[in-house]
């Protein structure tokens, strides 16, 4: 529903290994929190983000 940036998943793996540059490090937490605020802000009315079900 709220796909991550293609440049986020780019960086993933460099972060993830530490061998991310601090620029690297920077642009990956300015894109996480952007979509942190895409999934918070504006798909917070989005039925398809969030499934809740009673389980028996």
């Amino acid at each position: 529903v709220v796909p991550a940036p293609p440049e986020l998943q780019a960086l993933m793996p460099t972060l993830l290994a530490g061998t991310a540059s601090a620029a690297e490090e920077t642009e990956f937490g300015r894109l996480w929190q952007l979509r942190v605020k895409r999934i918070l802000i504006d798909h917070f009315d989005d039925p398809e983000l969030v499934r809740l079900a009673s389980q028996p």
